[in-house]
């Protein structure tokens, strides 16, 4: 069978298609890059029209940093989500909705907030915002890596009935004083909104 030189070519691009696609993640909701790469680039969606999109219930910071940027986000088929920003290319502020675990024991509430290769972080209850939100909100404090790679991570746990709702921010343990009384402002501003509700 004889393959025109037309038809080649449209093969040809569709393999292409296909190649850059799978390689940048291209997709409603999914980023063609990182934080590092992607400070400065417009979203695919806005903040406010992603979290409409999610629905239901989220965490969300009543105070947003109003000069972070757009990193990073995926909203998954079973509503779970990821949605990131950063500052300065030195904070990364990362907001996720999970299935639920379950969890109660400080320790699996630890081994949540664990990253890969690291010790569990202490965990304790946060009282006032256990209190603010009326399920019980757990903080840890804790610091990855070694030398001048070490980051220091500020996570945040609240499980609900329908969903495990975390939020994470992390930066380079140098730079963490000189942003820790915004981070404090930005934790302590945190709201459950249920966006299903009219």
């Amino acid at each position: 069978m004889v393959v025109n030189l037309r038809t080649k070519c449209c093969i040809f691009v569709v393999i292409i298609l296909a190649l850059l696609t799978a390689t940048l993640r291209i997709g409603p909701f999914t980023p063609t890059l990182g934080a590092d790469e992607g400070e400065g680039v417009a979203p695919p969606i806005s903040r406010e029209d992603f979290f409409k999109k999610a629905g239901g219930l989220i965490l969300d910071f009543g105070v947003w940093p109003q000069d972070s940027k757009y990193s990073e986000s995926e909203l998954k088929p079973d509503g779970s989500y990821l949605y990131a920003e950063s500052l300065d290319s030195l904070v990364y502020i990362r907001l996720r909705r999970n299935a639920p675990t379950q969890a109660t024991d400080l320790g699996q509430i630890a081994a949540l907030f664990q990253e890969e290769g690291g010790e569990k972080p202490k965990v304790t209850q946060d009282a006032k915002l256990s209190a603010k939100l009326t399920y019980p909100v757990y903080k840890a404090t804790f610091n990855v890596g070694s030398n001048e790679d070490t980051v220091t991570m500020r996570a945040l746990y609240v499980g609900v009935d329908s969903w495990d709702l975390l939020i994470n921010i992390s930066t380079a343990a140098d730079f963490y004083e000189e942003y820790e009384a915004r981070i404090n402002e930005w934790l302590e501003s945190v709201t459950l909104k249920d966006l299903n509700e009219k």
